[in-house]
């Protein structure tokens, strides 16, 4: 087959930017940790491989009682990045080191007290790709462990009010940025731990670097700070009754409505539409209410929304909840609660949601709900997605996973992916330490099982999974002659545990709304009773035939306007919505009549088809056009200069005879992704050129690694 040549260099140019980036910020660093963990011996340790359970416990010994320390970021000692200083940034006009999205910058620092040191950023958010603010931590040259390879701190985003469109359904709010200074301290980006991340510094003078992953941001300090000790909520709150703080009584909740938070930390943290219960604020009826946060965008470990209210007066309040947990079916999710910008009590760092089918009014602090102390006048409350307890046994089934996998590349080096089960490879001979590791990761599996049941109460099909795959194990350890045979079965387990741990790591829940309450408050049931529910579901059913969910209709005050019939959904079709709210139409004074639509064709037959159509399939322009039955866009003035836009082979199978009939919506390209452990492993580096690629693969293929 015969590639087009600039393709090929396209993809070369890809492989080798990727490449080179992954291998630069995986250099490996070493370093000697002996005399914390009380050993004599130097031992010799790959600090970038080494989890950060196994950096704290060399260092569990180490003073916690440090002092804080700023650096000014500006006095910089040395750096690749492309930096400069940047003056009167915000409200507070202050200044700072502008940092690129690549190179590196290292500081001096003096540390007079040996110990664990929180390390965070203040930082000034600067325009980019609205994702996360990501680097990589090196300390003295060496990373300390597996986790400060990728570090990351957040932005800051406000939504725009809700609007209705013509037929009175809610229309996705505008996203704007927040540009400002902010204070983060770095966390672990998986969630396995609720706390800040600790960094071991001895005394005297080190090198702090921060190397660029992505994303370019202003730094006005690096700061380390000593572990926080948050006090437990009895003895906060003696401290509360110590100085004369009493609980406010209030007869009528104080509400915030979840889906208008006042910052949110990602672009993907939008309101959602819940038309499962009448009981959701707001409702509409028959028309579409965004009207919760849901799961499905509020679930990955550290994000964050903050919600500004209003209290009359100094006391202690209750906070309630009203949401559901319904993805993590006998589990729990957690939340970490910040109260203007601080964790008022140890409890607080992990608020954990059980499963529920339906919404209920959750009490923090349950039974006995917890006091939390607000000012007069306005307050934060943030709320912060955390894996809480499931955090630990996630890092238990990761350790199992990367043993099982690097147990699994021994294995199929012999065997190959499909071995012949008439073959005696004699594994027991030869490959000893994978089946002894079998039996371990077996009984390791087993006890995370059991613990899992015992911690949530109940067996859950997390718990399901992981039994299964200990079985498995254990058969293969009892008879290895099995494993050749159990193969398939084993490359699917491994598949299945990776799932499992993904799917753990984004359980989150579906907030409706948020209530500053007191004990004597009344609030609204939650839930929705049966015949309540039953109503609901015969009003929907009658509106089902009388409302229309597939027109985005105008407001009858436009003079021009087309039509534009689009087949895709109706969260793209909102998307595309406000994209012409409130850029097309304001530009070009064109309104624009959205309709879901795929009846193109029959439309189009009938003489009724619309001005324009989007996302259909790629061969339909040109069948359309033999046919007379589309335009040629060739023919208007700025073509050329639109067309300039894509690559010249994107246009093709749009273009008969000279004419051109449709734009590309989409594009694809090839990307390779390739496996650093496994290259690794073998003595290879990332190749760079397509020769480079060449001479590793006989290497590759001989075992058996294609």
């Amino acid at each position: 087959m015969k590639l087009h040549r600039r393709t090929i260099a396209g993809l070369a140019a890809f492989i080798i930017g990727v490449s080179s980036s992954v291998c630069e910020a995986g250099i490996q660093h070493t370093a000697a940790l002996s005399e914390i963990t009380g050993n004599s011996n130097n031992v010799s340790v790959t600090t970038e491989e080494m989890s950060y359970s196994e950096y704290l416990s060399l260092y569990e010994n180490a003073n916690t009682n440090v002092e804080k320390i700023e650096i000014n970021a500006l006095e910089y000692v040395s750096a690749t990045a492309d930096i400069h200083k940047e003056e009167n940034l915000g409200s507070t006009g202050e200044s700072g080191l502008y940092i690129s999205e690549s190179g590196d910058v290292s500081w001096n620092v003096n540390i007079k007290k040996e110990g664990l040191y929180r390390i965070g950023l203040y930082y000034y958010t600067v325009d980019g790709k609205e994702s996360s603010i990501e680097k990589a931590l090196y300390i003295d040259g060496r990373i300390p462990y597996s986790q400060a390879g990728s570090l990351s701190v957040s932005r800051a985003f406000t939504l725009g009010e809700i609007t209705e469109d013509a037929q009175g359904n809610d229309i996705y709010p505008e996203q704007t940025e927040i540009f400002d200074w902010y204070t983060e301290f770095y966390k672990d980006a998986t969630g396995y731990y609720t706390e800040d991340l600790l960094f071991y510094m001895g005394a005297g003078e080190h090198i702090i670097t921060l190397s660029s992953v992505k994303e370019p941001v202003i730094i006005g300090k690096i700061i380390l700070a000593p572990k926080i000790k948050l006090e437990n909520y009895s003895e906060k709150l003696k401290e509360y009754k110590k100085n004369g703080l009493a609980e406010i009584a209030l007869k009528e909740p104080i509400k915030i409505q979840a889906e208008k938070p006042t910052l949110k930390s990602s672009i993907l943290l939008t309101p959602s539409y819940d038309r499962s219960s009448p009981n959701t604020e707001p409702y509409k009826g028959s028309k579409l209410s965004l009207n919760v946060i849901s799961s499905d965008r509020f679930s990955s470990a550290g994000m964050w929304v903050d919600y500004n209210i209003t209290v009359p007066q100094d006391g202690l309040y209750n906070i309630v909840i009203k949401c559901k947990q319904n993805e993590a079916r006998g589990l729990r999710t957690g939340f970490i609660v910040y109260i203007n910008g601080e964790i008022p009590f140890s409890e607080a760092e992990c608020f954990e949601f059980p499963y529920t089918s339906d919404y209920v009014n959750y009490t923090l602090g349950g039974d006995k709900p917890y006091c939390f102390y607000f000012k007069k006048g306005e307050n934060t409350i943030r709320l912060e997605t955390t894996l809480g307890t499931l955090g630990s046994f996630c890092n238990e089934i990761t350790d199992s996973l990367e043993a099982l996998n690097d147990a699994y590349k021994k294995i199929i080096v012999l065997t190959g992916t499909k071995p012949d089960l008439y073959r005696d490879y004699q594994l027991q001979e030869k490959l000893p330490e994978v089946i002894e590791s079998f039996g371990i990761q077996s009984q390791v599996l087993y006890d995370t099982a059991e613990r899992l049941a015992k911690e949530f109460g109940t067996k859950s099909d997390t718990s399901a999974i992981l039994e299964s795959t200990a079985l498995l194990l254990n058969k293969m350890y009892k008879k290895p002659s099995l494993i050749p045979e159990k193969l398939s079965n084993f490359s699917s387990a491994l598949s299945s545990l990776g799932t499992l741990i993904n799917n753990l790591k984004k359980c989150g829940i579906t907030m409706d709304y948020i209530c500053v309450a007191s004990e004597n408050t009344t609030l609204k049931s939650a839930s929705t009773g049966f015949f309540e529910k039953l109503s609901y579901e015969i009003k929907n059913f009658f509106t089902s035939f009388t409302e229309d969910y597939d027109t985005f209709a105008l407001d009858g005050s436009e003079t021009r306007i087309i039509s534009v019939w689009i087949n895709s959904g109706r969260d793209q079709a909102n998307v595309l919505r406000q994209l012409i709210n409130s850029d097309f139409t304001p530009k070009t004074g064109i309104a624009v009549e959205l309709r879901l639509a795929n009846a193109l064709l029959r439309a189009t037959v009938a003489g009724q088809g619309p001005d324009a159509a989007l996302s259909v399939g790629p061969g339909d322009p040109v069948n359309y056009a033999v046919r007379s039955a589309v335009y040629d866009i060739s023919r208007y003035e700025d073509f050329e200069e639109t067309a300039e836009r894509f690559s010249e082979s994107s246009l093709v199978p749009f273009r008969l005879n000279g004419a051109c009939y449709a734009l590309p919506e989409t594009a694809t390209f090839p990307v390779m992704f390739y496996r650093k452990d496994i290259l690794s492993s073998l003595g290879l580096s990332a190749p760079e050129t397509w020769e480079e690629l060449y001479a590793i693969l006989p290497i590759l293929q001989s075992n058996n690694m294609t």
